[in-house]
């Protein structure tokens, strides 16, 4: 049953990842979390359930002042879901790795990312007219997310089937990321670097490059070996850079990179301008932000442009505090790991959070969920050794035979 399970529900976090219901959208793989838990039982983590239970507190506290509040409503009610969901998804996921599945989980997510691939390659080349085709699937994967905008760039930022570039470039990353760690294949998280430039995701190609890169050589011991391997990658992806931007000028990460050439293009960005406008708005707002927010969807709804950046959105709506507890709900089954492949988990979430969402972003959580148990498969946390049991000595423990002439004595230690 678990297997099947594993079957259904690691291809629905592509194919199928949700449902919108009016304004409402719906995803798939956090609702089937809530039928999973009592049907198989899964064990819970008692420290995380406890953390889980606290944080919840904080935000029932905080999402019914703000659904009392005059534009507030019922659907900051909804809000309430933030806090359980890491609980729920890693319980479930972690159900699956403990029962002899994680590697059969890691490797189909990573095959339907790169099947996910060529679908944005089909997109972004046309290719027998797919765009205007199948428009109405496109549509329904941008509704998701409220992206409907990026359907009129398909072929120049496609998505393939995660409602938004941004997303398709994070997951691609996630997928890819665990598939290396989990196999010890590291090659394979290169894979996610077309996915990355194919949907301009800027802040996770950014990330890739430091994480991958720029910090392994700058940190790890100097061996001639992994050197040489870092300058091969290095080679590589500047190959790739230039031979996409030849083969496809028209992508919008190197119109992105040719409007950067210039001050009077970046004062044009609609992406620069946008998150300098929510930052300059966001500290309007900085008393709510630095105490229990207090920001209510209808007030976000009438911006002209949307806040993008989580840190912001969360913090206006609960708090930085209630940010950071939506943080540090996701990474705790991380807790005592002390490895590179632990702390990008925290990395990601926090730089992601300057322009996109990550830890409170339902469609995206189940692939972090994923990442963070492949992360625990390959390096489990040591169990402390229990101590010694008590001696089965007939003599106390301070107690030694010494022997005189051949006669056996007591003595004690001193």
């Amino acid at each position: 049953m678990r297997r099947l399970a594993v079957m259904a529900l690691v291809p629905a976090m592509i194919l199928l990842p949700g449902i919108r219901l009016g304004t409402l959208p719906l995803f798939t793989v956090f609702l089937a979390s809530l039928l999973y838990l009592p049907l198989f039982r899964p064990a819970l983590s008692l420290p995380q359930a406890r953390l889980t239970l606290a944080v919840f507190c904080y935000f029932l506290l905080v999402c019914s002042r703000n659904a009392l509040m005059p534009e507030g409503g019922l659907r900051e009610i909804f809000y309430l879901c933030l806090p359980l969901a890491p609980l729920f998804l890693h319980a479930m996921v972690k159900d699956w790795f403990d029962h002899g599945h994680g590697r059969l989980t890691v490797m189909l997510l990573a095959a339907l990312t790169m099947g996910n691939a060529l679908v944005m390659l089909a997109q972004s080349l046309n290719l027998g007219g797919i765009n205007q085709s199948l428009l109405p699937v496109w549509h329904f994967y941008a509704a998701l997310t409220d992206s409907q905008p990026f359907l009129g760039q398909l072929d120049n930022r496609p998505f393939g089937l995660l409602s938004n570039p941004m997303t398709a470039g994070m997951v691609a990353y996630l997928a890819m990321r665990a598939a290396a760690v989990l196999s010890g294949r590291r090659w394979l998280v290169f894979l996610a670097l077309p996915v990355m430039l194919l949907a301009a995701s800027r802040m996770s190609l950014a990330l890739f490059l430091a994480w991958e890169i720029l910090l392994p050589l700058l940190l790890d011991k100097p061996r001639l070996r992994r050197l040489v391997l870092l300058g091969g990658a290095a080679a590589f992806v500047l190959v790739l850079l230039a031979f996409a931007g030849q083969a496809a000028p028209q992508l919008f990460i190197f119109q992105a990179l040719a409007t950067a050439r210039s001050l009077d293009g970046l004062a044009s960005d609609y992406s620069l301008v946008n998150r300098l406008d929510s930052l300059d708005w966001a500290l309007g707002h900085l008393e709510k932000a630095l105490g229990l927010g207090g920001l209510v969807t209808a007030e976000f709804s009438r911006r002209a442009m949307p806040v993008d950046s989580e840190f912001l959105l969360r913090s206006l709506q609960f708090g930085v505090t209630g940010y950071l507890l939506l943080v540090l709900l996701v990474y705790f089954p991380l807790r005592g790991l002390r490895n590179r492949d632990a702390r990008f988990a925290l990395v990601f979430m926090l730089a992601i959070s300057l322009t996109n969402a990550a830890a409170s972003n339902l469609l995206l959580l189940p692939f972090l969920s994923v990442y963070i148990l492949a992360v625990r498969k390959r390096h489990p946390v040591a169990v402390p050794e229990q101590p010694p049991s008590p001696s089965k000595e007939p003599f106390p423990e301070r107690t030694r035979i010494v022997t005189y002439s051949g006669f056996a004595q007591e003595a004690r230690l001193p």
